[in-house]
This record gives structure tokens, C-alpha cells and sequence, in this order.
């Protein structure tokens, strides 16, 4: 770890390590600008005032120490007052009592006074305001410092100006130093504030996505909730359907109620049910068997002819059709709704096991949502089945009823032949009675004939 760098800790806030490495900067400027020059000055010229400019490289020294173990706020104090405390202690040995400070040592304590700005943060108000105020008063006490500090010195380098041209050339490499560590740090803090910038677009950028991701995700789960909703709807229409179909004997009465049931479950406006009827093998057409809120007049026939219209194409082509431009005349609603047209019809094979039996058709002022053809692609298979249970329960009924009309036919027969031989066993009874008189009547005349001729 460099020393500008003692003291610092990730855990502290970031202005607050700022200022720890600005501290340690600045103890370093001033040692090695400041102190060490001056060392070596009161060495060759001011022997009595060396330990001042010793005392200045203790002081940045122990500013970097402090800052080691965490005394930063103590560091930073020091480093702010001792060295102009120092600075204006050994322009004071220089002047003459009531003559005006050296200006290199005047420019020196000026410098001095940047340090409090460098080190101490804006977000330390109270600490700020305090050491301003001390710094103020450090500055206006130069003359008081002035008349209080004399001795005896050769002051021939003085005279000369070379000690004034070497505290100005101190002086303005202090501060500009000063300045450079303010621009360094202005830099430092505008290619922060740049990379901030970057990388609050590239957040912005990331939550942008993560929001779009994240509305993109809510739309996948409402669109699954609503799939499920649907599902659900599906699956409850189906097995309302099934249990009227499974409790409802009356075939009349439970066509009527599937339509009723699929008018209001789609909220469709009309609905018819076909199926076909092949009573007459030769002459097969489909029949309208149940209707929910169809004008009377487009039903006064309920035969339509296979292929005829729609509803026979479908019954042919064994596929649904939707019709969205729906002629004006197909339908006409007559009822409170006034004189209008739906907008949608939709015709469906009512089928199973690739075998249609029949022909469902609704009519809506709306397009029906997949759902729901979904939804009457499933229900229509229940209802052929049950056409076609029905129809073989008929056929099984009729097959019966013919059976039985056989057997009581036959039993009939059966009693009549029995009767008949009843008679004919009478009737062989009698004559065999009849033969045995004549067989006795016989035999007499034969004995009485005999009798006679023997006479």
C-alpha cells in the first residue's frame, strides 16, 4: 500500500477516504517542500530556529501516523494549523518587532490556509465552519506573532532578498500544489462523476430491460393465469354439459337444454342444433332438433338438405366455418333488441370418430374468443356421442319392441296351434270312439248273421 493511502478503509464513506488520501498528499508536499527546505535553510542561516522546521517534518510525519491508526480527524486538524502555526512562528523570529512579516512567509502562511479546504470535507459542517474561523483568526494573528518572537539572527540573507525570493518560490510551489491536488481531485471527481454518469445510464439501461423483462414476465404470467382461467372455464362447461347429458333421459328436452346452455354459456345471441335424420335411408336430410332465440320466420322449414347453404357444406366438409361478413338477410333478431344482424356466425360438424351426426350453429353480435371454439370443438363430441347413443338406444328399443311383437306373435301362434290340437286330439278321440262302436256293431251283425245261418 502506497503512503498516500495509509488510513484509509473500505468501510469508511467515500469522501472520508478522499480526505485521508488528500491529508497524506499534503503532509507530504509540505515535508518535502516545505519543512525539509526550510531544515536545510535554518541549518546554513538560523541554526537557533532549525527545530521549527523539525518540528514541521514531525508534524507531517505524525499526520500520516495518525491516519494509520485511525486518528483521521486529529490528523487532519494538525496538518491544518501547525504547519501555519509554525510558518508564522518563524516569520515572526525573522521581522523585527513592528515591521511587517517577510511577504515569502506571508505567501507561505496564505498556502497554509488552502490545506483546511483540501482536508476537511463540506459534509463536516460543524468541523468546517470551526477550523475556518481558527484559520481566520491564525492569518490576522501574523503581526502579533510578529512582535512577540524575536532574537538575535544574521539577517545578511535577508537583506539580500535571496530568503525572500526562496520563501515566495516556497510559497507558490505550496500553493500550487495546493491548487494541482484541488484540480487532480476535481478531475478525479469529474471522471468519477463521468463513470457515475455511465454507469447510471447502463443501470438505467439494465432497469429499462429488467422492466421490460419484468412487465414481459408479468405478461407471461397473466396471460398463463388467464390460459388457466380459460382452461378452468373450458373444464366446468364441459362437465356441466356432461352431467346434463348424463341425467336428462327425455331426448326432446335435453337437446333443448344444450342449446339453451351453449347460447348462454358463449354468450352467443342464437343458437340451432341438426342432426341428421335417416329414418328413410333413401331420403337422408338434416333435421333442426332444439333452437335457442331464433327469429320463427328463417325456421318455418327444419329441413335442410345435405350440401344445401352452410350448415350443409359443414356437414360435408366435416369442418367448422366462421363467418365474419355475415349476409343481411341470414338472420334477423326480432326480439327486444330491435330489427338487427349478428355479426358472426359460427357453424360447427357435430362430431365423433370422424363420423358426423349433425350441425351446431350460433350467431353473436361479437367474434368468439378461441377459448370459447375450443371450448364447443370438445362439447359437440359429447353431444354426438350422445346422438349416437341415443340413436342406437333407439334403434336397440325399436329391435326390441319388434322382438317382443315376435314372441307375443309367435305365442299366440303357439296357443292356437296348441288349441287346434287340442281339437284334433277331440276330434281322434271321437272317431276312434266311433270306429270301436262300429267295430262292435260289427262284430254283432257278423255273430248275429252267423246265428242266423247257422238257423
Amino acid at each position: 500500500m502506497s503512503i498516500i493511502n495509509i488510513g484509509k478503509d473500505d468501510n469508511y464513506p467515500e469522501f472520508l477516504n478522499r480526505k485521508i488520501e488528500l491529508c497524506n498528499q499534503v503532509a507530504l508536499i509540505l515535508m518535502f517542500f516545505v519543512a525539509l527546505p526550510f531544515v536545510g535553510i535554518s541549518y546554513i542561516y538560523f541554526k537557533p530556529l532549525i527545530i521549527i522546521p523539525v518540528i514541521g517534518v514531525g508534524v507531517c510525519i505524525s499526520a500520516i501516523i495518525l491516519n494509520n491508526y485511525k486518528w483521521h480527524i486529529l490528523a487532519r486538524i494538525i496538518i491544518s494549523f501547525l504547519p501555519i502555526t509554525l510558518a508564522n512562528t518563524y516569520g515572526g523570529y525573522l521581522a523585527d518587532a513592528g515591521q511587517p512579516i517577510l511577504p515569502g512567509f506571508a505567501m507561505i502562511s496564505l498556502s497554509f490556509s488552502f490545506v483546511i479546504f483540501l482536508v476537511i470535507d463540506i459534509k463536516e459542517k460543524i468541523l468546517l465552519v470551526a477550523t475556518s474561523i481558527c484559520m481566520l483568526l491564525f492569518i490576522m494573528s501574523m503581526d502579533w506573532f510578529n512582535n512577540q518572537f524575536e532574537i538575535t539572527l544574521v539577517k545578511e540573507v535577508i537583506v539580500t532578498g535571496y530568503l525572500a525570493k526562496v520563501t515566495i518560490l516556497v510559497g507558490t510551489i505550496t500553493g500550487a500544489s495546493c491548487i494541482l491536488l484541488v484540480i487532480i481531485q476535481n478531475k478525479k471527481a469529474e471522471e468519477k462523476a463521468a463513470l457515475l454518469l455511465i454507469e447510471a445510464d447502463q443501470n438505467n439501461q439494465k432497469m429499462l430491460e429488467k422492466e421490460e423483462e419484468l412487465k414481459e414476465n408479468i405478461k407471461v404470467l397473466e396471460n398463463a393465469k388467464k390460459e388457466e382461467e380459460n382452461r378452468q372455464w373450458i373444464n366446468d362447461g364441459l362437465n356441466e354439459a356432461v352431467s346434463l347429458i348424463r341425467d336428462t333421459e327425455d331426448t326432446e328436452f335435453l337437446y333443448n337444454e344444450l342449446i339453451s346452455f351453449i347460447v348462454k354459456r358463449i354468450e352467443a345471441i342464437q343458437g340451432g342444433l341438426f342432426f341428421i335424420n335417416e329414418n328413410n335411408p333413401e331420403d337422408r336430410y338434416l333435421e333442426l332438433v332444439a333452437a335457442y332465440a331464433y327469429d320463427r320466420k328463417k325456421y318455418i322449414e327444419k329441413r335442410i338438405e345435405i350440401g344445401e347453404g352452410f350448415i350443409g357444406q359443414v356437414f360435408l366438409e366435416k369442418e367448422y366455418l366462421q363467418l365474419k361478413e355475415v349476409p343481411n338477410d341470414y338472420i334477423n333478431i326480432t326480439s327486444g333488441l330491435g330489427e338487427a344482424n349478428p355479426n358472426h356466425i359460427l357453424i360447427i360438424p357435430v362430431m365423433v370418430n370422424d363420423v358426423v351426426h349433425g350441425v351446431l350453429e350460433l350467431a353473436s353480435f361479437n367474434e368468439l374468443a378461441p377459448f370459447k371454439i375450443a371450448f364447443l370443438k370438445s362439447l359437440v363430441e359429447n353431444i354426438a356421442s350422445a346422438f349416437y347413443n341415443n340413436q342406437v338406444n333407439a334403434k336397440t328399443k325399436r329391435l326390441l319392441e319388434s322382438t317382443q311383437q315376435q314372441a307375443e306373435a309367435l305365442r299366440a301362434q303357439e296357443e292356437e296351434m296348441r288349441q287346434n290340437q287340442e281339437e284334433l286330439n277331440a276330434v281322434q278321440e271321437q272317431l276312434n270312439f266311433q270306429k270301436k262302436e262300429l267295430e262292435r256293431e260289427i262284430v254283432e251283425l257278423k255273430s248275429r248273421l252267423k246265428e242266423f245261418e247257422d238257423s
